[in-house]
């Protein structure tokens, strides 16, 4: 976003008005808030298996059966909860992925729809 910023000051500065359309602006943000969103969704994923599936292993492993067996039911008390919030989650990724331009991953980067667009009257 940050970069889509510094991009909209220098069309500002360059033409002196924001010529970069509203929907683009939209888009970029939500494309960015979508990847974010993924990418936390995958970190939060990582994390658990790292902090429950080795644990639970190794106590295994060093005959710690009951060490084994607290990690093993403190994962299955977090698996359930993010069973209750998977519909939220679910439905916040089909909501974004609604809002999702078909040509988005054209091979320009650019959506065939732009070529369609007509300068608005000044």
């Amino acid at each position: 976003m940050n970069d889509s910023r510094a991009r909209s000051r220098s069309n500002k500065q360059a033409e002196g008005q924001r010529v970069t359309p509203v929907w683009w602006v939209h888009h970029y943000a939500a494309r960015s808030l979508g990847q974010a969103l993924l990418t936390g969704h995958q970190a939060i994923l990582r994390e658990i298996a790292d902090r429950t599936d080795q644990p639970a292993a190794d106590a295994i492993i060093a005959e710690q059966y009951d060490l084994a067996a607290t990690t093993i039911f403190a994962s299955l008390e977090l698996v359930t909860k993010l069973e209750a919030q998977q519909p939220v989650i679910e439905a916040a990724f089909a909501r974004l992925d609604s809002l999702r331009n078909d040509n988005a991953g054209s091979a320009n980067g650019h959506s065939a729809n732009t070529r369609r667009c007509r300068r608005r009257p000044a």
